[in-house]
């Protein structure tokens, strides 16, 4: 029933967890599995403590699993597997069992909760076992999921991905997978899936991988057991077009006991090691702390839920050299650097950087122009030269378009916009036209956003590797791409974007500092 490729990797991982003592300090080996679904290969231990370290966090913390995999139809139990586990999420073995051991109908995946619980006693009668979950594939999810490993078997890291989100949105989409009792992790998937309204998750992550057109990144994800390394870089294939090569190994791998040595000489060293231009440090507990808070969001998600985020990780950010650390260090938290900008009225203190009034700021100036009570279309771009001087750049330079719609402080509607309801035939596509063409279908639409590709990749290019080695000259120029009509622009313009476009890039930047930096140095 499961495709071979996968069967035998899973397999294989079943095997190596039973053999694993229950010891405190496991040491590497040489074998190497794939991370199911993906063409990923890491060391066996590592995929075991990676198993132990989320499983129980994000899915579920308590012993024994039943996989069932039942007809299109919920009216046939094709297959009945118990998982027992000494440790949750570490899978070791699986027992086939009688499919007459339950019966199944559509309501139950309705009142999936009832239908756990008789399956739970029925279990505890004929094999005497208890379990803490259920998952349940509708055999037309199996099929996807085989057609999926078939296909990363012939393809690329990133085609592998872009499949694989393919598959996740589809088993959502069309209900061909349960899991009960449901985590958080899971809500939040099919919540965002059902805000989203039919957008693709291949499509952002393209996107997503488009606008970060240089990488080449390491990340040290600290901890007391098993610290591991992630190398990211995006690389010119053989075809020209940009490839991702993702490795996670375990410092034991390279022979570092991170215990051992100082947090800047294992930086400098895996930098040289790697080979990568910029190698970061950041706890594993602080990591799956912000993304707990993230899969508890409550949808529609209101915007002092997202306040609430942007304010950790900003919190995060301040905290450089103390929650995390990075190589090259930051040219901004060179005090020489810092004194000689102060001069001019530039204050880049970054450790004091003011992560409860900027969300608060961005949030307040968003209510204050559009109120409580607003739909804004956003207009992402691919501009290119040869277009600068054309009447109607928009119309040839459009990737995508997206509805938001909030109320009461809450985001309650993404929706996907249809290049042909943006244009019209008989006039000039400006905004304020394309807002009522917008508005006509949609209803009023506050206000009308283009922003282009190349400014997104500017704003990342200088978040990654220019905004935390501050340099005003990039800076300058981002901002002054902004007020470039091609790049950005809105219908109709708030008062900020107005100022914006009216002062220099130097008059506007020693504005803006003062909110974004505390001002109190102490």
């Amino acid at each position: 029933m499961l495709n071979q490729y996968f069967k035998e990797n899973w397999l294989k991982i079943l095997d190596f967890n039973k053999k694993v003592e229950i010891i405190d300090e496991p040491s590497i080996t040489k074998e190497n599995f794939r991370i199911p679904l993906t063409p990923i290969n890491i060391n066996a231990y590592v995929l075991y403590y990676l198993f132990e370290l989320l499983y129980p966090k994000f899915i579920n913390d308590q012993q024994n699993i039943i996989d069932l995999i039942i007809s299109n139809n919920v009216d046939e139990i094709l297959g009945l597997y118990l998982y027992k586990t000494k440790r949750a999420g570490i899978h070791e073995s699986f027992e086939r069992l009688s499919n007459d051991i339950i019966k199944i109908q559509e309501e139950d995946l309705v009142n999936i909760e009832q239908f756990f619980n008789q399956t739970q006693v029925n279990l505890v009668k004929t094999t005497g076992s208890r379990i803490s979950s259920i998952r349940i594939f509708k055999q037309k999810a199996i099929d996807l999921i085989n057609q999926h490993c078939k296909f990363i078997k012939q393809n690329s890291i990133n085609d592998s991905l872009i499949n694989l989100l393919k598959v996740v949105q589809k088993l959502y989409n069309e209900n061909l997978f349960y899991i009960y009792p449901v985590p958080n992790f899971f809500r939040f998937i099919k919540n965002s899936l059902n805000l989203l309204n039919g957008i693709n998750l291949s499509n952002l992550y393209k996107i997503l991988y488009e606008i970060l057109s240089k990488l080449n990144i390491s990340i040290i994800f600290d901890s007391t057991i098993q610290p591991l390394l992630l190398n990211l870089k995006k690389t010119k294939s053989e075809e020209n077009n940009p490839e991702i090569f993702i490795e996670l190994l375990s410092l034991q791998e390279l022979g570092i006991k991170i215990r051992d040595f100082n947090k800047l000489d294992i930086l400098n060293s895996l930098k040289k090691t790697t080979k990568s231009e910029k190698i970061y440090l950041i706890n594993q507990i602080d990591l799956i702390s912000l993304l707990l808070d993230i899969f508890e969001f409550e949808f529609p998600p209101t915007f002092d839920k997202i306040k609430m985020i942007l304010q950790k990780l900003l919190f995060g950010i301040r905290n450089f050299e103390n929650k995390w650390y990075m190589l090259p260090r930051p040219k901004v938290y060179n005090n020489l650097l810092r004194f000689l900008t102060r001069i001019f009225r530039f204050n880049l203190n970054f450790k004091k950087i003011s992560h409860w009034t900027i969300p608060e700021f961005a949030f307040n100036i968003l209510e204050t122009n559009f109120g409580l009570k607003s739909k804004i279309l956003i207009i992402l771009t691919e501009i290119n030269k040869r277009n600068f001087n054309e009447v109607e750049y928009i119309k040839n330079a459009i990737k995508s378009a997206i509805l938001i719609e909030y109320e009461d402080r809450r985001i309650v509607k993404i929706i996907p916009i249809n290049k042909k309801d943006l244009f019209s035939e008989h006039q000039i596509n400006s905004l304020d036209v394309i807002r009522a063409n917008i508005s006509t279908k949609y209803g009023y639409v506050s206000a009308v956003m283009n922003i282009d590709k190349y400014l997104l990749t500017e704003m990342a290019g200088n978040f990654r590797s220019k905004l935390l080695n501050f340099t005003l000259f990039s800076t300058f120029k981002t901002l002054n791409l902004f007020k470039k009509e091609y790049y950005f622009n809105m219908f109709p313009e708030i008062p900020e974007f107005k100022f914006m476009k009216k002062v220099s890039s130097n008059s506007f930047l020693k504005s803006l500092l003062p909110i974004l930096i505390d001002k109190h140095e102490f």
